[in-house]
């Protein structure tokens, strides 16, 4: 049987980086097994996304997340807050860049104000904003990998 970290490892081998511009982002190899597109389609289903840099990139961040992890109980309470915590950018170019590479990004920010209330500063509802969908990208990587069929990565020669 696969843990949740062997899974995030082998889907892992499954991205590249690719350059788009000076910047390299994640991206799905090609010849990649249905399963990985699937998840990265499932990550951005819930928002309605095409595919997205960003989006990406934050698959990319839970993948590593859950490699980190120690234990299958452990995500929960220290990888998960950190995920969250250690990786909303905190400089305001960077975060008025998230916010304009797509216009519906804005509902993140104001889904953080319904949710959390108004921060004391538009950089605090910027990263309370990112904090969600990075929350979001996290929860349906997690989930797909938990639902993913162990059959599925033996048939293509993982091991566990």
């Amino acid at each position: 049987m696969h843990t949740l970290k062997n899974k995030a490892k082998i889907m892992q081998g499954y991205l590249t980086q690719a350059k788009r511009g000076e910047t390299e982002i994640p991206a799905v190899k090609n010849g990649s097994p249905e399963w990985v597109t699937r998840i990265c389609r499932a990550a951005r289903a819930k928002a309605k996304m095409l595919p997205d840099d960003i989006r990406y990139q934050y698959i990319d961040a839970a993948l590593d997340v859950l490699q980190e992890c120690e234990n299958e109980s452990r995500y929960v309470e220290d990888s998960y807050h950190e995920y969250i915590n250690g990786m909303v950018d905190i400089y305001t170019s960077d975060l008025t860049a998230w916010l304009h590479s797509r216009t519906d990004r804005m509902e993140y920010v104001n889904q953080a104000r319904t949710e959390f209330g108004a921060g004391d500063s538009l950089e605090k509802d910027l990263m309370t904003g990112q904090y969600l969908e990075r929350r979001e990208v996290f929860d349906i990587v997690k989930s797909e990998l938990e639902d993913l069929d162990d059959a599925l990565l033996d048939s293509e020669g993982n091991v566990s």
